[in-house]
């Protein structure tokens, strides 16, 4: 039973949601049923755990039915009903957390009923609460159409004939509504078409761009700011987007809701960070200030928590502009954030990089030491570290020790994919390289190699040892 859908279920619900789905199965309103709800009572029990042997199907039935033999098609049935009587508790929470939309069907209701006294009370109350939401977005576009098209049905309902401003209204905020959505479908795709084999079909984009462009719609953050990320998706060479994004970003923040205004973050984050890749080095800067207003609105944080791998992102934008006093305080002040297990990892790792950034090889190795190899990736990175202070220390030996396992590691390790395995080992190659070419003045068959190779872990270090080395 441990692995049924219905156990599974239960084990993400917290504590407060637990208790609340109990009062829901237990209402009579929704379930008449007394074995559903004293099989509840039981599971909720075993939570948070749910260990084996207390939840086994013939252990939970003995409980529920001590007198009855165990029936395993009966036991099938009431895990079955359960469930679906919990998943109807998921959709009625997160209608709840909607009250607008509990708004707008009451008019509904309403208005089938006649009951006009009762519609304008609430549709005052709507339409203050309505104004009072703090997001500009496509939520708020919805539910401005949703409302827009209850009063015109209310409207028809009356049966009087002259002109009324709700029929445009509805059609005017459905329009928002469609803008608004078809855009940010129009950059996910756009996105994703970046990054994998997707042909992904932008129908209505030509249509859509030509009716943004006759109607003025700076008003709307939510039509406004997809519509520059789109641009800039798609003219990547042309810059104007990109800064055009920057500045709406700051200017109406406080119009998109939490995870969305991360997610419009992270496309200025994605745009420098392949600008970068090409060359364009100014992006390292935009790149730092992009983290930096990311850190001001909070959006790196994920449930009070920042993910190790983008505080290792942002620390390295930050070492690679020499920022190393707001480096040393970023780790200090946002140690925390990160969760407990991996926040010993991730601060050694980032201190070591600090200290190798400032030349301090002996404090950056003795960090790397305490690095625990619990995560690969954390393996993959000390190793080529402990290479790269190897080499400019010239402890040749040490250096090929360390390769010589590090390819093995490669070898052996299946949890990294092919892409990745094959950007460390060119990584290798190169290095090897420059122990062959160590004694001549010239090496332009390295230097091509390094530019050339793909994929390549760390190719601007490599050529900066390049730049030392062959000048």
């Amino acid at each position: 039973m441990e692995n049924s859908k219905l156990i599974q279920l239960l084990k993400t619900f917290k504590a407060k949601e637990l208790r609340e789905c109990g009062e829901w199965v237990q209402s009579p309103i929704i379930n008449k049923n007394d074995e559903l709800s004293r099989l509840y009572l039981y599971l909720k029990g075993c939570a948070p755990a749910f260990v084996d042997k207390k939840v086994e199907r013939e252990t939970v039935f003995k409980t529920l039915f001590p007198k009855k033999k165990y029936d395993e098609k009966y036991m099938n049935h009431l895990m079955s009903f359960l469930l679906k009587l919990i998943e109807q508790y998921l959709a009625y929470s997160k209608f709840s957390e909607n009250t607008l939309q509990e708004n707008i069907y009451t008019l509904q209701a309403y208005t089938q009923r006649g009951l006009d006294k009762h519609y304008n009370q609430v549709l005052e109350s709507t339409k203050q609460k309505l104004q009072q939401v703090p997001f500009r977005n496509v939520d708020f576009y919805y539910h401005q159409y949703l409302l827009s098209e209850t009063e015109n049905q209310h409207f028809l309902k009356q049966k009087v004939r002259k002109f009324d401003e709700r029929l445009q209204l509805a059609a005017n905020h459905f329009d928002n509504y469609l803008l608004a959505n078809k855009l940010k479908y129009f950059c996910e795709m756009k996105d994703r078409k970046m990054s994998l084999a997707a042909n992904y079909e932008l129908n209505m984009q030509l249509e859509i761009f030509d009716f943004i462009n006759k109607k003025n719609l700076d008003n709307f953050p939510g039509i406004n700011v997809y519509r520059v990320i789109l641009q800039m998706l798609e003219q990547p060479s042309d810059t104007q987007h990109f800064f055009s994004l920057k500045k709406l970003l700051k200017q109406n923040a406080a119009d998109f809701p939490h995870q969305e205004l991360k997610e419009l973050y992270f496309y200025a984050i994605n745009y420098c960070i392949r600008k970068v890749n090409q060359g364009e080095q100014d992006f390292l800067k935009e790149l730092f200030t992009i983290y930096q207003d990311c850190l001001k609105e909070n959006v790196l944080l994920e449930d009070d928590q920042m993910s190790p791998w983008t505080f290792k992102n942002l620390v390295g934008v930050a070492l690679r502009l020499k920022e190393f006093q707001w480096v040393e305080q970023f780790i200090k002040d946002n140690a925390n954030s990160l969760a407990e297990e991996f926040r010993e990892n991730a601060c050694n790792y980032n201190m070591a990089e600090l200290f190798y950034y400032r030349n301090d090889f002996d404090k950056a190795v003795k960090h790397l030491n305490k690095v625990e190899f619990s995560d690969v990736y954390y393996s993959f990175d000390t190793k080529k570290m402990l290479m790269k202070i190897y080499f400019e220390q010239n402890e040749i030996e040490v250096f090929l020790s360390l390769i010589a396992s590090f390819k093995i590691f490669i070898k052996r390790n299946v949890s990294v994919s092919e892409t990745n395995k094959e950007a460390y080992n060119n990584f290798i190659n190169i290095l090897q390289l420059f122990i062959k070419y160590a004694t001549q003045k010239t090496a332009p068959e390295l230097l091509k190699s390094i530019e050339n190779t793909k994929p390549l872990a760390d190719r601007n270090w490599l050529l900066e040892q390049y730049g030392k080395r062959y000048k």
